[in-house]
């Protein structure tokens, strides 16, 4: 049986570039070091409502998190959603409403902001840590019967919250594990060297 599930843990390098000096940072020798922190920092989203519009929930999320969210459906249903957030991250926030709105999120939009998509929804296999998401996109399996050898490729998308811009990607995961649909553990072949790349170049968010 074909290994069913894939585990992978990615390790994302990136340099900041340089915030502009405030009047109040002027005073403080920290400052630049505290910029980057704050930069860097994930905000928490606690949303407790039995019912509340989508378009103020969409706000509402702007405001905790600073990353900005608009509805760019063609038909602006404003539906009434039940969120029950509490000390989670923006993608962790932003899971319930587009099933509830029938709607996708999209990442790639030109204006770097997050936008509320028509649907029909779609549920795909989604990692979360921190401030970046990973979803699985397209699987591929191939088997050379004559060689009697298969193959996988997973298409990923790496995103990461809007406010925060990385210069370069390392490709490459830290760690893989694969296991079958029986839990069973398969050996990993040895991985091809990555290449640090530029983010805008990544195909990613």
């Amino acid at each position: 049986m074909f290994a069913s599930r894939l585990v992978g843990l990615f390790a994302v390098s990136f340099l900041l570039a340089g915030a502009p000096a405030r009047s109040d940072d002027k005073k403080k020798p920290d400052a630049p070091a505290a910029a980057d922190n704050h930069a860097t920092a994930v905000k928490k989203v606690t949303i407790q409502e039995k019912e509340i519009e989508l378009s103020k929930a969409l706000a509402e999320i702007t405001k905790q998190t600073g990353n900005d969210v608009v509805d760019r459906r063609q038909g602006k249903d404003d539906v009434k959603i039940r969120l029950e957030l509490t000390g989670v991250t923006f993608w962790q926030a932003s899971m319930p409403w587009p099933k509830a709105a029938d709607a996708n999120v999209a990442v790639f939009e030109r204006d770097m902001k997050i936008a509320l998509t028509d649907g029909p929804f779609q549920a795909l296999p989604t990692s979360y840590d921190g401030m970046f998401r990973i979803r699985i996109k397209r699987i591929q399996i191939a088997h050379n019967l004559e060689a009697d050898t298969k193959q996988a490729l997973f298409t990923m998308e790496i995103a990461w919250e809007p406010r925060f811009q990385p210069l370069f990607i390392e490709g490459q995961a830290d760690d893989l594990y694969i296991e079958d649909d029986k839990a069973k553990p398969w050996n990993c072949p040895n991985q091809t060297a990555a290449r640090r790349r530029p983010a805008s170049e990544a195909p990613s968010r």
